[in-house]
């Protein structure tokens, strides 16, 4: 069995008391990949969305560049402008 902790601390070994809370959630996503996914990261947007620390744009980031689906990215900042010149 695969300890996940030890393998993101050898993955990430510069990371200090300041990046403790990203190496928590990296461990709570790793974590529920492995128990809940057999280890296959999710491809659809469900299930990102149900990982810890994972919200709707990043979700739409990963779909778009990781699994190369025609899906826009839009953050919030992109929202505030079409939102004020189209609405």
């Amino acid at each position: 069995m695969i300890d996940i902790q030890k393998e993101i601390e050898k993955k990430f070994p510069n990371m200090n008391k300041k990046d403790n809370f990203l190496k928590k959630s990296l461990f709570k996503i790793a974590k529920k990949i492995v128990h809940e996914y057999n280890g296959i990261f999710p491809n659809n947007f469900e299930e990102l969305v149900s990982l810890p620390g994972v919200g709707p744009y990043t979700a739409q980031a990963i779909l778009s560049f990781g699994f190369n689906q025609n899906i826009l990215a839009f953050d919030t900042n992109i929202e505030k402008i079409f939102c004020r010149y189209y609405f």
